[in-house]
């Protein structure tokens, strides 16, 4: 029995060898960008795009590739997309970007839905994305291998395959606050209620999380240089993966010009949305995040409908309207909330077809506004228009662009 495992190791090992020496020979001069959602239009493609502009100002002749598993858009489509999201004036060389969509990609891609793996998701997402980077760098093996999404186990087969890494997290596959969460036993969107209510599969997922941050940590020295886009992220990235001599922080750019045209004296709702603020007195409160369950939206929308409820309680206590500090009556008729956020997948685009079904159920659906994959000229008008703004902890550049703009 052992002299058949040990021919299986051996033929693996072989294997292994046969297909790393060929992408090794075939490895060509270029950067490769690994973001199988590049169509998507977020923060992390936002800095894709940006980063390939700034490549592409440093050398316009380096052949650039975009490891891209989109089904429905071809890469001028998506290239275009981007100019229009996210107010990129032009690429030096867009003939000289190839979004690498080859069939095996596009087919692949599921391994790194959650929905792909009920349990153990962290695991399976990971390993599913050493495959798909496997695959796009057999079709198109580049000197350079960018990380613009966080897949960390992707580092080691790209490094296997002569590649230098580069790595740019915006945020860490696993951290001590998700850890902590486990061990306080509160239900979450990483922690059921049935994990969080017994004592054992509560240990259990915490000895589960512990481990698999000791794998990252490890997958995440392969990186030969390790971005970060705050000082939030730069503690747990070298926390974990131990590499403070390699690990610097890149903030995302932000075009302070162009944020000037929304100054704080047009506070006016957004021109291209007039149905979504009906006068110039609405007061809008914007959340901005991916629709995705760790941002939370449906505990947002139980908020903000309890807080319209308590409002109109005190409204009908009081013998006058809620006043504002400068006099001003707060009509609750008034009081918008505005989640915008981006969808990369039917996963997403289901979550966001549940929360306007709980809106509705609420009885706030007249009352808050979605912007699924707004433009980045959109954003910024609602930021200018708004006075309450809730954004995520470590998004250091939502906090510019509302000192700027408002």
């Amino acid at each position: 029995m052992w002299l058949f495992f040990l021919w299986v190791i051996i033929i693996a090992l072989t294997l292994l060898l046969l297909v790393t020496t060929s992408i090794r020979v075939r490895r060509r001069r270029g950067v490769a960008f690994f973001h199988p959602y590049a169509e998507c239009r977020g923060g992390g493609e936002r800095v894709l795009f940006l980063s390939i502009q700034a490549v592409q100002e440093m050398d316009p002749n380096l052949p650039i590739f975009v490891y891209c598993g989109c089904k429905t858009l071809t890469g001028v489509e998506i290239l275009e997309a981007a100019k229009q999201t996210f107010k990129i004036n032009k690429f030096p060389r867009p003939d000289n970007i190839h979004f690498v969509q080859q069939p095996s990609l596009k087919n692949l891609r599921f391994l790194l839905e959650p929905s792909t793996y009920p349990r153990l998701t962290l695991l399976g997402q990971s390993i599913g994305s050493m495959i798909v980077a496997a695959a796009a760098l057999w079709e198109m093996p580049a000197d350079i291998f960018i990380d613009t999404t966080g897949f960390a186990f992707t580092y080691p087969i790209a490094w296997i395959c002569g590649c230098k890494v580069i790595s740019y997290t915006h945020y860490p596959t696993v951290s001590t606050d998700m850890i902590t969460v486990v061990k306080s036993g509160k239900e979450a969107f990483n922690n059921s209620k049935l994990l969080a209510n017994i004592t054992l599969f509560r240990r259990l997922k915490v000895w589960y999380y512990k481990v698999f941050a000791w794998i990252y940590g490890v997958v995440g020295q392969f990186s030969h240089l390790v971005l970060v886009n705050s000082s939030w992220t730069l503690n747990h990235i070298v926390a974990l993966w131990n590499v403070p001599d390699r690990t610097h922080i890149l903030y995302p750019p932000a075009d302070t010009k162009y944020l000037q045209k929304f100054a704080v004296d047009r506070r006016a709702p957004p021109r291209c949305q007039p149905s979504s603020s009906s006068s110039s007195s609405t007061n809008l409160v914007i959340s901005l995040g991916q629709f995705r369950p760790e941002k939370n939206q449906e505990l947002q929308l139980r908020a903000f409908a309890r807080f319209l409820r308590n409002h109109r309680q005190q409204q009908q206590q009081e013998k006058r309207p809620l006043e504002e500090k400068k006099g001003k009556r707060i009509d609750d008729k008034n009081i918008k909330l505005v989640l915008i956020g981006g969808c990369r997948n039917e996963d997403d685009q289901k979550r966001v077809k549940n929360l306007k079904h709980l809106a509705s159920t609420l009885g706030i659906l007249d009352r808050v506004v979605f912007e699924v994959n707004a433009s980045f000229k959109l954003l910024v008008e609602y930021l200018a228009a708004a006075h309450v703004v809730k954004q995520p902890p470590y998004y250091n550049f939502l906090l510019l662009v509302c000192f700027v703009v408002n």
